[in-house]
């Protein structure tokens, strides 16, 4: 794959390379720096056998344990499960390949062929099938390979095999040679050269296929002449740029040429001998041309064909940054310029192919155990370009022409006490010489090749120790003096006579860091507590520089570590709390500290480059700062610097631009110029959406979503992304937002997720951009929408309905205050017209309460002068117009005869309509109690609030809006209730109203009482001499006709005139009236007997219809001699009933009787019984002239006397059918009767039935 940054990158190289010569960092020794990814960082394995990347940008990594997808991070695996069919068809994972559309295949060992379905993360199986020759040949799969028309080849341990992307049937292609069909079969690797050439490495050698014949023939000699490949396996397969083909097998390393055949490449490139026996494993030809060799455990190498340089990476147990494990299994190199190396044992090895920005020299890049480094303290240049090194362990120079360092001896028998080491500080002196420091308090003068030529030990105040030292700094002036910053003061030291002076030591004996004389001639003196000075000359006036609090112009802190001269002529000072600037005009300073974004605030070092921007080393790493435009950036180990931290003021720039900054583990060199960010724009994805109890997940792949909808109750989410460039991934940076929820974009680092807790219902965006490790940013990014459905309370129609409400509401709150207000107003009015009118009203209260007392005597005594019931009760309600607010009133009373309430008298409302009115005692009490207040005992008041329940069963319900209702009771028993109405005003009948009804409340009940006694008894009396008068007419015509007859006969008798016949006939009829008297009597007696409770019912299961049937036969010679037709209609099976036998017939037999006898001849008679809902229901139906609505109300009372009259005459007491009445009752039954004049009549009643058995 090439990249087209990279021919950028290349080209721009190239361009600033034009007439420039080698720098002095090319020349030092360097190596490559690798990191690792192992089974410690999540990997599924440390046995990697194949490396790829999907057009999205992600890794994945092929494993004796399973496959994994790799984003820079984080992992995910995928291996086999039973219990999922489209997992991984098997754990060792072979080979891997993105073909051209974008899908990968994965090969397996043993278990076949995979396809990944990225929409679902399941596997589609390619496998072997015995006798299926459109399958693979074996499920042992060894390499994959696309050609340029898109042809899916796959290498299999028994052949070579082409698969068809779209059907995915598969054509196997045999070896024409028998050769490698008898031997080794195995397919290693396949790959097509410039020529559309398919070459073919099999376990016995290069076959190629035969595009004619579409067989493998043998390729091991293509030319006559020319060298012929050994034969052996063949085991991985590459064409460089120039289109050579490169063969690795176990005998080493061949090339082909089309002339001289197959060449080892130390004919090529003769650094590259080791490879030409070297056992090969894997081939890969990167961005640049290099073709790198992977082998069989000798490690890697890096062929840059161009210029003939050979690079070996072996694995070094020393040095962490070395090639995990000389094993090589497989090389890739990624979009962003990584090639992973896959190894045997030791995971992935990432090796970033771009120009380095740094060469880091430490002691094991030396080659010389005998010249170590350690801690760089100084440097300086000399005039043969040689770079001399202060280290912990003496003093080194670097040959450039010769590429090597050298020890320089400094420790002389004739200066005793003088060592070789550390060397601290070094300084030019004149005629090329160079001054040095060697710890703790030698002053040194070297010749231009390294001679000492004098050393002076300074022997200043207290002794030192090694470590700590007392020279801290040097700096040369002209006519030989020396200035030497020591832990004491400032020293001149007089090269001439070797002699020091402390005399007008500006600094009073403070320890000094660091000097610095500027392009002003002026001295600047760093400190380590006592700030800066800045002196006209060593013995000059000085100013002091100090930290001074809360003053941001001052020195940001008193302890100095560096100071430093930029090209414009700017001093720059160092210290242990941030980069200060000198201000000349305003002779102050600007701060650059860590909480305005400064990376760090301990400043150990600084050093401009041609540019102008400032190099600062500090306990973070290596910072570029370009005062201009106030940015910065932060190099690390990362980035091949030799570490972190830095030693103090250990900088130095030599004549061609190098840039070298000193360390803790040897030094660090580079050039500005070249020290260029990643260029590569990192794809950012979204890898992950996270519920807290589990990873969601969706049809598609994320990056692929239209959008992710979810509950509100859903509102608790992580969203996990990653910027996939694989330079440095941890150091990749992120800037995300919910846009809708968040305002602001959040800053993240790499691994970490945006989390959301509680987002409400809405529509999101959620948008990540992210940057490479060097800073360069995707700000395209990658977005997701984010749907949270709201509750139904929160929905745009329940909100608008709310608001609508809530706007009503606050409506009508305004003009209930405004009524409050109004009513306030009124108030006030009325309070100021109370406060003057106290006294009338008082009077007027005396008056109402005389008046009311005077109403009270004259309802009672009206009410107690009437003795006649209904006069009673048309009094009261004419009385209660006293009342304030009645305008109509009635009395409902309960009749004991009907068990009904009925209106009796009524003021106000037509009593022709009331009179249609009854109630049940349940439907009065639901009207006139549940349904009112009860402001005083049996006293209640009712508001008119809609439709009340117990006006439904009504007939005529009455209009009103107030009702005060006065519940007359005698005993426990309710008599009846007066009703006063109000059909005006609903807020009628006061707490006062209601009083005085209850101060005459006894008053009515004892009047009622009275009055109602008094027309029971008028009602008795009129019931004895109705009853007296009908029984002596009923018996004094049968007495009479007695009497007469029996009167002719006994005359007859005594004069011998009776005839035998006559006589009988005669005696006939005497008994006959006779039995009608006994007949009435025995009716009397029985209504009597019931309606005194001394009628026992003995009730048992009997047959209703068996009942019907016996009646038939009693009365069916009585209807003939009538000539009726009395018919029963038979029904299917038996009726039964719980019912007392006897009583049961006597009802039927009234029944019966009654309708012969009202039915005229030639008239029926029908009888039969039915199932009920509560029962069973006889019916005794005849075709006689019917009932009137008076006869309706009659029929069933005592004495009740009906408009028709028995057709034959019969004789008819009154009584039967009340007596019927009182017998169903008692059975728990009822009776009714459905009638219209001249359609004759129906009789009907029910009977329960008997209960269940048991």
């Amino acid at each position: 794959m090439r990249h087209p940054w990279f021919t950028v990158l290349a080209l721009s190289a190239a361009v600033a390379g034009i007439g420039r010569s080698e720098m002095l960092l090319d020349r030092f020794p360097s190596r490559r720096v690798l990191r690792h990814v192992t089974a410690r960082q999540g990997l599924v394995q440390d046995v990697v056998n194949a490396v790829a990347e999907d057009r999205v940008g992600f890794l994945w990594f092929g494993s004796e344990k399973g496959l994994a997808r790799y984003d820079g991070l984080r992992f995910e695996t995928f291996r086999p499960s039973p219990e999922a069919p489209g997992s991984l068809s098997s754990e060792a994972v072979t080979t891997l390949l993105v073909d051209s559309s974008g899908a990968l295949w994965v090969g397996t060992w043993g278990g076949g062929l995979n396809r990944l379905d990225r929409a679902t993360d399941t596997f589609t199986h390619l496998r072997h099938r015995d006798g299926d020759p459109g399958t693979l040949c074996d499920d042992r799969v060894l390499a994959l390979f696309e050609d340029r028309t898109g042809t899916l080849w796959v290498g299999t341990a028994s052949g070579l095999d082409r698969v068809d992307r779209d059907t995915l049937r598969v054509t196997h292609y045999e070896p024409a040679t028998t050769v490698v069909a008898e031997g080794q079969p195995a397919v290693w690797s396949v790959c097509e050269d410039l020529f559309e050439t398919l070459w073919v490495g099999t376990g016995a050698g290069l076959l190629r296929l035969n595009r004619q014949s579409e067989l493998l023939v043998e390729a091991g000699q293509p030319v006559a002449t020319g060298k012929s490949l050994p034969r052996g396996r063949v085991r991985a397969l590459a064409i460089d740029r120039l289109g050579r083909l490169w063969v690795a097998s176990g005998s080493g390393l061949r090339v082909l040429d089309r002339e001289r055949g197959f060449l080892p490449p130390s004919e090529l490139i003769p650094a590259a001998a080791a490879l030409d026996d070297a056992a090969g494993s894997t081939l890969f030809t990167d961005h640049s041309g290099t073709l790198w060799v992977g082998t069989r455990n000798a490690g890697l190498y890096g062929l840059d064909l161009g210029s003939g340089r050979v690079e070996h990476l072996t694995h070094d147990p020393s040095f962490s940054g070395s090639l995990g494990h000389d094993d090589i299994h497989a090389l890739f190199e990624d979009h962003s310029g990584v090639l992973w190396i896959a190894t045997h044992g030791a995971g992935i090895d990432r090796l970033d192919l771009k120009p380095a920005k740094f060469v880091s020299v430490s002691d094991d890049l030396l080659g010389e155990r005998s010249v170590p480094l350690g801690r760089a303290w100084s440097f300086f240049e000399d005039a043969h370009g040689g770079l001399w090194v202060g280290t912990d362990r003496g003093l080194i120079r670097f040959d450039p022409d010769g590429r090597r360092f050298a020890r320089l001896k400094l420790a002389e028998p004739r200066w005793p006490g003088l060592t070789d080491g550390p060397v601290t500080k070094l300084s030019r002196g004149e005629r090329d010489e160079v001054w040095a420091v060697v710890r703790p308090d030698w002053l040194v003068r070297l010749s231009a090749n390294g001679q000492v030529v004098q050393a002076t030990r300074l022997v200043l105040g207290s002794s030192t120790s090694r470590d700590e030292g007392g020279i801290q700094d040097l700096h040369p002036l002209a006519g030989g003096t020396i200035l030497i910053g020591t832990e004491h003061g400032l020293v001149a030291f007089d090269s001439a006579t070797g002699s020091p002076s402390l005399t007008g030591d500006p600094t009073g004996g403070a320890t000094v860091t660091t000097l610095l004389v500027d392009s002003r001639g002026l001295l600047w003196i760093g400190t380590d507590g006592q700030g800066l000075l800045r002196c006209t000359s060593p013995s000059g006036t000085c100013q002091s520089l100090v930290y001074q609090g809360s003053s941001l112009t001052s020195l940001s802190h008193d302890r100095v570590w560096s100071l430093h001269e930029d090209l414009r002529g700017t001093v720059w000072v160092g210290t242990t709390s941030g980069l200060n600037r000198f201000e000349p005009a305003a002779g102050g300073f600007t701060r650059f500290q860590a909480r305005e974004g400064f990376p760090s605030d301990n400043v150990y070092a600084i050093q401009s480059d041609k540019a102008g921007r400032l190099w600062l080393s500090t306990d973070g790493g290596l910072t570029r700062f370009d005062p201009a435009s106030g940015r910065f950036r932060t190099f690390t180990s990362s980035d091949g610097l030799q570490a972190n931290l830095a030693t103090p003021g250990a900088c130095f720039a030599t004549r061609d631009g190098t840039v070298i900054f000193g360390g803790f583990d040897g030094f660090s060199a580079f050039d500005p110029s070249r020290v260029q960010p990643n260029p590569n724009v990192p794809r950012v994805v979204i890898r992950s959406f996270a519920r807290p109890d589990r990873e969601m997940r969706f049809a598609r792949p994320l990056h692929e979503l239209a959008e992710i909808r979810l509950a509100h109750a859903e509102n608790f989410f992580s969203i996990g992304f990653a910027a996939l460039d694989y330079t440095d991934p941890s150091r990749n940076l992120y800037r995300y937002r919910l846009e809708g929820f968040e305002p602001e974009w959040v800053q993240a680092t790499a691994g970490s997720p945006a989390n959301y807790t509680n987002v409400p219902p809405g529509r999101y965006l959620f948008h990540v951009v992210g940057s490479n490790n060097d800073g360069i940013w995707n700000e395209t990014g990658a977005t997701l929408p984010v749907i949270i459905t709201p509750p139904v309370w929160r929905t745009w129609w329940f909100r608008t309905v709310a608001g609508l409400a809530l706007a009503s509401l606050a409506i009508a709150a305004y003009r209930a205050r405004i009524r409050h207000l109004e009513g306030e107003r009124r108030k006030l009015e009325l309070l100021v017209a109370e406060r003057t009118s106290e006294l009338a009203q008082s009077r007027d209260l005396l008056a109402e309460h005389r008046d009311q007392l005077q109403q009270i005597n004259e309802i009672v005594k009206a009410i107690n002068s009437p003795h006649d019931f209904h006069e009673l009760l048309s009094s009261l309600l004419a009385q209660m117009r006293l009342i304030r607010g009645v305008d109509k009133a009635a009395a409902l009373i309960w009749d004991r005869e009907a068990s009904v309430f009925c209106f009796r008298a009524a003021w106000g409302w037509p009593m022709e309509e009331l009179d249609l009115i009854e109630m049940t005692a349940e439907q009065a009490k639901e009207r006139y109690e549940r349904e009112a207040e009860e402001i005083f005992p049996d006293i209640f008041v009712a508001r008119s609030t809609g439709q009340n329940p117990a006006e439904e069963e009504l007939t005529q319900p009455r209009q009103w809006k107030a009702m005060l209702i006065l519940r007359i009771r005698v005993g426990e028993r309710v008599e009846g209730y007066l009703i006063l109405d109000s059909t005006r005003d609903e807020r009628a009948f006061s707490e006062r109203d209601g009083l005085l009804l209850d101060s005459l409340r006894e008053h009515i009940r004892s009047a009622f009482i009275k009055a109602q006694t008094l027309a029971e008894l008028q009602a008795l009396n009129l019931k004895k001499n109705e009853f007296l008068g009908m029984a002596a007419h009923d018996l004094r015509g049968p007495l009479g006709l007695i009497g007469a007859w029996a009167g002719m006969t006994l005359r007859q008798l005594q004069n011998g005139s009776l005839q035998p016949e006559k006589g009988i006939r005669d005696l006939g009829r005497v008994v006959a009236q006779a039995e009608q008297m006994n007949r009435l009597v025995s009716e009397l007696l029985d209504i009597s007997a019931i309606e005194s409770g001394k009628v026992l019912i003995r009730a048992g299961a009997e047959d209703l219809r068996g009942l019907i049937g016996e009646c038939e036969h009693l009365f069916g010679r009585i209807a003939a001699d009538k000539g009726i037709a009395l018919s029963v209609l038979q029904g299917e099976g038996p009726a039964p009933v719980q019912a007392d036998r006897d009583r049961i017939l006597e009802v039927l037999s009234n029944l019966i009787s009654n309708a012969i006898k009202f039915t005229p001849p030639g008239g029926g008679v029908k009888e039969w019984c039915e199932q009920g809902p509560d029962g069973f229901v006889a019916h005794v139906e005849d075709s006689g002239p019917g009932l009137s609505n008076d006869d309706l109300k009659a029929v069933f009372r005592r004495f009740g006397k009906l408009s028709a009259r028995p057709t034959g005459g019969e004789p008819s007491t009154g009584l039967g059918l009340a007596i019927v009445k009182k017998l169903v009752e008692l059975h728990g039954g009822r009776v009714w009767v459905t009638s219209r004049p001249g359609k004759g009549a129906r009789f009907s009643f029910s009977l329960p039935e008997p209960p269940p058995a048991g």
